[in-house]
């Protein structure tokens, strides 16, 4: 079994970023990944994208994006709004991330925000982003940290029950986990990432202090410290800038109108698309194309 699926087909995403609530870690995500993404490359992927939430970040930087979520609600409002910003060539997928529709060495460049805390193989998934990158491309992951400043202070002063410092990830709630940095690093290690850079983010995360300071002026200061803190991994949320090992394949095409589709059943790249859908050759497996949105997930 590769992973089990969230699905938020349910939840209209955007209620949980709207207000000033949340206005403090959206900028401090959005100051992190400008440091971060870099123009390299002619593919990019930002998977379990959502509604486009962070596309400022990397629109029009690429010849090729493609946003990948498992939520044709969110990829629905992901398309109405991009597609009047997008200059390059966008595509929209509906996918499981653990089991994604392309070729292997598709993208150059891939991006996971707030998605890996949802996913019980964080291996597999790992593995398979490795898979569709092509060799010295980059992956920048942010996941959820459980050996942060304030758990570590309530565990220390015995107010907290779970040990913020055990390897293995925490559960909080029904779905989201918390990871150990070390955890994370021996996983994509172990998927062929050499780790680049890393930032602690959303260090001011407690509600005294966003409650006091504007939620601009507050993600300016955490821009500043994001990469101090990065050397010692306190804030809540890491992000983590790496590099996929060279290898020798074969050349890899250049043409960028279409996307190197792969069936998610019987894995062949024989792949023929119609205005409606994508048909399998190899198998005969079909999938719609709805709304301008790839539906590759499994019936």
């Amino acid at each position: 079994m590769l992973g089990e699926i969230v699905d938020y087909e349910d939840y209209d995403y955007r209620e949980f970023w709207s207000g000033k609530k949340r206005s403090y870690e959206h900028l401090s995500e959005i100051y992190a990944l400008k440091k971060l993404v870099s123009k390299k490359g002619k593919r990019f992927i930002d998977i379990g994208g959502g509604y486009g939430r962070l596309s400022s970040t990397y629109i029009n930087l690429f010849p090729q994006t493609v946003l990948l979520d498992y939520s044709l609600k969110n990829l629905s409002v992901a398309k109405k709004e991009l597609s009047k910003r997008s200059k390059s060539k966008i595509f929209f997928v509906a996918s499981d991330a653990y089991d994604m529709p392309f070729k292997n060495f598709t993208f150059d460049f891939a991006i996971s925000i707030r998605l890996i805390h949802h996913l019980t193989q964080p291996q597999n998934f790992f593995d398979e982003i490795s898979r569709i990158l092509t060799p010295q491309s980059f992956f920048i992951l942010e996941y959820a940290n459980k050996r942060n400043l304030k758990r570590m202070g309530k565990f220390l002063i015995r107010k907290g029950t779970e040990n913020p410092f055990f390897y293995e990830p925490s559960m909080i709630g029904k779905n989201i986990y918390n990871f150990h940095p070390k955890f994370i690093s021996d996983k994509l290690k172990l998927a062929e990432f050499k780790i680049l850079k890393i930032l602690s983010v959303s260090n001011f995360r407690l509600n005294f202090i966003k409650n006091i300071i504007n939620p601009e002026i507050l993600s300016k200061i955490d821009n500043i410290v994001q990469l101090p803190l990065g050397l010692i991994k306190t804030g809540p949320s890491i992000f983590v800038l790496s590099q996929k090992r060279d290898e020798k394949i074969e050349k890899i095409s250049s043409a960028i109108e279409k996307i190197p589709w792969k069936c998610i059943y019987c894995k062949s790249d024989i792949i023929d698309e119609k205005e409606d859908e994508l048909i399998c050759n190899q198998c005969g497996a079909k999938f719609p194309i709805i709304g301008g949105i790839y539906d590759f997930r499994k019936k």
